[in-house]
């Protein structure tokens, strides 16, 4: 793993106290690596990063990071001296997507950080078939477009909104078809969050989630979409900009749904065709407010252009959105 990610990984943490012959408390780890059918990986180069709790530089404490190859049964144990507690894990191998998962011990107990030697595992997906998609994300720091106001005719829906065009629908905007229908219900007090309801009216439309993408798999995604299973709607809890979200929030940092649109149905409700594609994250509101506008923020979603396929790998090197700002590019596969 770089070291400026894991220094990042631990900016402003508490540095913990030396023992009293100057060592650093030891921690310790037995790594897994598997595929995505949780079969071990042998020959994957980890890494695990330590915080040496030197002089603070700019981006926080000194690091540096201890290697391993796995064996045939995928299974590493690495040490190593801590001072904060935090470490950064990351595995990769040819042919693979990588993975990375970040570890915080509890407490330190005796001069060693416990839990002792947990056992982490980190998921490593094949590359398969990445495929140029559209893809499109918004949200605080990320390109030009940061954020979407709702219809000012409907500020807080329910409103269209099409996918493919990046906009509302007519007469909002230049979208066409409503992929998606918004409402979003305003906060209902200071400690309120609001709810995102999102809704697919097209019939065979829907959703599926919120899944968990486990052991930091680089494609936090599975490889191709189910063929069943789409619900016609789901709501997101919400967030203002000025609060934090509602302690039963789903994490928005690794979680992802399967979306599928345009579905064309035969006579007995079997699907045709239909434009498979996937979120990250949670699709978030804020503001709402008299004195802020009800935005949509927290976008990020990518779009396979074959009807015919349920193929959910992207290539996030070819946006099939030509017009785009490059921070408005999902960096995901």
């Amino acid at each position: 793993m770089k070291h400026r990610h894991l220094k990042i990984l631990i900016l402003g943490a508490l540095i913990a106290p030396l023992s009293a012959c100057g060592q650093l408390p030891e921690q310790q780890a037995t790594i897994v690596v598997v595929d995505q059918d949780g079969k071990p990986v042998a020959g994957a180069k980890v890494g695990m990063g330590f915080d040496i709790g030197l002089a603070k530089t700019e981006y926080g404490t000194e690091s540096t990071t201890k290697r391993a190859i796995t064996p045939a049964n995928g299974r590493v144990v690495i040490s190593g001296g801590n001072a904060s507690g935090y470490s950064g894990m990351s595995a990769r191998k040819e042919g693979y997507y990588d993975a990375h998962h970040v570890f915080q011990a509890k407490s330190r107990v005796s001069g060693r950080w416990e839990p002792w030697n947990p056992e982490i595992k980190l998921v490593l997906k094949e590359k398969r078939n990445p495929v140029a998609m559209y893809g499109f994300r918004i949200g605080p720091g990320v390109g030009k477009l940061r954020a979407l106001e709702f219809p000012a005719a409907s500020p807080r829906g329910p409103a269209g909104f099409d996918l493919f065009k990046r906009d509302w629908v007519a007469p909002h905007g230049t979208g066409a078809v409503s992929d998606v229908v918004l409402e979003y219900a305003e906060p209902d007090g200071p400690a309120g969050g609001g709810v995102l309801r999102m809704c697919f009216p097209n019939p065979g439309d829907g959703v599926i989630g919120p899944l968990a993408n486990e052991g930091g798999a680089g494609l936090r995604s599975g490889h191709e979409a189910p063929a069943d299973g789409f619900k016609p709607e789901i709501s997101f809890p919400g967030m203002t900009r000025r609060q934090k979200p509602t302690p039963d929030a789903i994490d928005m940092r690794g979680c992802w749904y399967v979306l599928r649109l345009r579905t064309r149905l035969d006579e007995k409700g079997n699907v045709l065709s239909a434009h498979i594609g996937k979120h990250y994250g949670l699709i978030e509101v804020g503001g709402g407010t008299n004195w802020m506008p009800c935005d949509l923020w927290g976008l990020c979603y990518y779009l396979n252009p074959d009807p015919h396929s349920r193929n959910l790998e992207c290539d996030p090197t070819k946006n099939l959105f030509t017009d785009l700002d490059k921070g408005n590019w999902p960096t995901e596969p």
